[in-house]
């Protein structure tokens, strides 16, 4: 196992074992937001340090979840556009954290900060994914965290924008969905590097 190997998936399994903390109301929300984000930057800078070839460039690391090989296994991939997009998460979501933590009522609301660190863990997830499922799965995760966050609005009483916003994700779910199938039917594969070698115009 390469330092790699542990500091990779920290990026999604921080912010979900930090969900599962809040939910079960195990920590204050101040000590899950210092946990954040020393734990994220601490795992980006490590991961950009052993990334960082001679000349300065982030080089290309592949990730293959459980140990399976392709085209069985799900790949997670770190390269330049993906470590520049995290950290520009990492970015927006920790200054929001600390904003949201400057809010009175938010300091026991369990359901909020579970969210929260949903969303986070789904947004890393999204952008270190290389297979059409894994992405779907992450989209989903990442929809219904967000919908649980825009139903929490104290400005929408009845939910009817978080309602919207719920049928809007699942009808465009669904036909991503039916992308996926389609296109697994045709290559039986979903590895997006695998497809790019095989993948020719068609119906």
């Amino acid at each position: 196992m390469t330092s790699t190997d542990w500091l990779l998936p920290l990026l999604v399994a921080l912010p979900l074992i930090l969900a599962i903390i809040a939910f079960l109301g195990l920590l204050p929300a101040r000590h899950q937001v210092v946990i954040a984000l020393g734990g994220l930057v601490s795992g980006l800078g490590g991961l950009g340090l052993v990334g960082l070839g001679f000349e300065g460039i982030i080089t290309e690391t592949t990730l293959w979840l459980g140990g399976w090989a392709p085209p069985v296994g799900i790949a997670w991939r770190l390269d330049a556009p993906a470590v520049l997009l995290i950290t520009m998460v990492g970015l927006l979501m920790g200054p929001a954290s600390l904003a949201l933590l400057a809010e009175s009522d938010s300091h026991y609301d369990r359901y909020l900060w579970s969210l929260w660190w949903m969303l986070w863990a789904a947004l890393n997830a999204l952008l270190l994914s290389r297979d059409l499922f894994n992405l779907y799965v992450t989209l989903e995760m990442m929809s219904l965290a967000a919908v649980g966050l825009v139903s929490r609005s104290r400005e929408d009483p009845y939910h009817v924008a978080a309602l919207r916003y719920l049928m809007a994700s699942l009808l465009g779910s669904l036909l991503y969905l039916l992308g996926v199938a389609l296109l697994y039917g045709q290559f039986g594969r979903l590895d997006l590097v695998q497809l790019a070698a095989v993948i020719e115009d068609g119906p």
